[in-house]
């Protein structure tokens, strides 16, 4: 289980750190998502995450594991199904478009009755993702639940960590609230309601090894 980066290594140390890693690191990303990228992976926590079928994901969420989903459609000839695949088998992408910080997002699930298939495979869903999914006709939505074990903040308690913590933040560069949440040690941060009023929470998940993901995607293309 990793820790706090920051009881190992001063901000300097740190900040040492990243930019040989960030110096190996040949994507075309922002300097943020570098930096967040450095920062999994001094935790380990870009390595690749566990597959199982429906059954277990059932076991997982019924002793109180948090079920989450994530829609995603094509774009440009190129089928959801290949991000899927690069979401969860790929090098981990910290995302570049990301309101609340780096990391992976997805959405709880609710009783969705409107979908066309649903049991047992999906038997809740999110809107959110359902929407995500249903821009082209190879959308699909992928299920998953975070383990047991999994650390977990609250958006503003990362808020209120950075606002209290602000000069060693500033100094390490660890100013995304993806990379203070993984530099923590912790494994995701949720947000309530943030999408357009569904009353789904958002996960942002920063150790995708904290995650155990369904082989079994739902196609919800339009």
């Amino acid at each position: 289980m990793a820790e706090d980066i920051f009881h190992d290594l001063s901000p300097n140390e740190l900040k040492k750190e990243i930019a040989r890693i960030t110096s190996e690191d040949v994507r075309s990303l922002p300097p943020n998502a570098k930096i967040f990228s450095a920062i999994v992976r001094l935790q380990n926590f870009d390595r690749l995450p566990e597959f199982t079928d429906y059954g277990c994901i059932n076991k997982m969420v019924a002793k109180g594991c948090v079920e989450l989903n994530r829609g995603l459609s094509g774009t440009k000839g190129v089928p959801a199904l290949l991000y899927a695949r690069e979401l969860i088998r790929g090098p981990m992408y910290p995302g570049t478009l990301s309101s609340l910080g780096n990391g992976i997002y997805l959405a709880t699930t609710g009783d969705y009755a409107d979908t066309p298939i649903n049991p047992p495979m999906f038997p809740n869903l999110s809107k959110t993702a359902v929407k995500y999914a249903s821009n082209d006709d190879s959308g699909v939505i992928l299920r998953c639940a975070l383990k047991e074990s999994a650390k977990i903040l609250d958006f503003d308690d990362v808020r209120a960590i950075a606002r209290d913590n602000r000069n060693r933040v500033r100094d390490a560069q660890v100013t995304d609230f993806g990379a203070l949440t993984a530099a923590l040690g912790f494994d995701a941060f949720f947000r309530d309601d943030t999408f357009d009023g569904s009353g789904e929470k958002v996960y942002v998940v920063v150790n995708r090894t904290a995650l155990t993901f369904q082989r079994e995607v739902l196609q919800c293309g339009k």
